[in-house]
This record gives structure tokens, sequence and C-alpha cells, in this order.
């Protein structure tokens, strides 16, 4: 039995520094394992940490494309609203223009119906000249009645249509038309 207890003790004697220098191992290879994870975790980390960087660079370089472009578009904005207030401005002129030759005719027209027809002196300012120079008014009605156009546009007119859409129909300006219309109701 000693020979039994003695062999006991030798295989546990030299269990003991076998099972420390095992568990160390499996100890080291454990913290191996730990420190290659944590080590990949910060390299994915750095990883993640420089996608989001470079997103955020192109975020920034959109935002100032976006801007860039906006202020692009305030500048053309701008441009067209100073040429839409020149036209304004021209198209202003032009009715007040309108407006005094209508003046210069409705008291022509006011003259001719209230006194004989004068005659056309070389002094006389030009519309004046014009107006008096023209035909009577039953050979230019008939004259505006001859004309396909204006037989059209009284035709919609008898009918109802506003001049508006007698323009449109008609490929014509709207002014056009009302002149038109209000020749014939003189």
């Amino acid at each position: 039995m000693l020979a039994m207890n003695s062999s006991l003790a030798f295989s546990a004697s030299w269990l003991l520094p076998l099972l420390m220098v095992a568990g160390v191992t499996a100890l080291g290879v454990l913290i191996g394992v730990l420190l290659r994870a944590r080590s990949a975790q910060v390299g994915s980390v750095r990883a993640f940490e420089a996608a989001a960087l470079q997103q955020g660079e192109q975020a920034r370089q959109q935002i100032e494309d976006v801007r860039s472009r906006v202020a692009e578009l305030i500048g053309v904005a701008q441009r067209l609203s100073a040429r839409l207030d020149e036209k304004m401005a021209r198209l202003e002129e032009l009715l007040a223009l309108a407006e005094q030759r209508l003046v210069i005719i409705d008291r022509a027209a006011a003259a001719m119906s209230s006194s004989p027809r004068p005659q056309v002196t070389s002094t006389a300012s030009a519309p004046v000249a014009a107006i008096e120079a023209k035909p009577d008014e039953s050979q230019q009605s008939e004259a505006l009645e001859a004309d396909p156009a204006t037989k059209a546009i009284y035709q919609l007119a008898d009918l109802g249509r506003p001049p508006l859409e007698i323009a449109q129909e008609l490929n014509e300006h709207v002014g056009k038309i009302e002149l038109v219309l209000a020749l014939r109701a003189m």
C-alpha cells in the first residue's frame, strides 16, 4: 500500500504544477483572445469614426453646394425682377402715350362730327392730319368688315365671347381685339 501511496503522492506532486501551468496557459490564451477582440473593436471604432468623418465632410460639401446654388438662384431672381420692372415701366410709358393719342383721336373725332370737314394744312400735327385725311366712316366700316380677321372677331363677339377668349382662339393680342370691337361700337 505504501507503494501505491507513494505513486499517488508522486503523481499528485506533478499534477498540481501541471494544472497550474495549464491554468496559466489557459488564462494567457483567454487574455490574448480578449485583447485581440478589444483591438479589433478599437479598429472597428476607428474605421467607424473615419467613415463618420468622411460622411460629415460630404454633408458639409453638399451644404456648401446648396448654399452656392441658392445664392445663384437669388441672383437670377433679382436680375429677372429688375428686367420685369424695366419692362413694366416701359409698358406704363406706352400706355400713357396711347392714352394721349386716344385723347387726340377723341378730340379730332368730336371736331369732325360737329363741324364740316376742315382742309388739311401743312401746319397740322401728324396724328390730326392722319385722322382728317382718313376716309369717311361708312367706307372705313366696309373696309373693316371685308377683313376676314375682323369678321371672325365680330362673329365671336356676337356669340358673347369675351375679348380674352377671342384673342386666344385667333392667336391675336387682346388689345387688338378690344380695339377692333371699340371701333365697331363707334
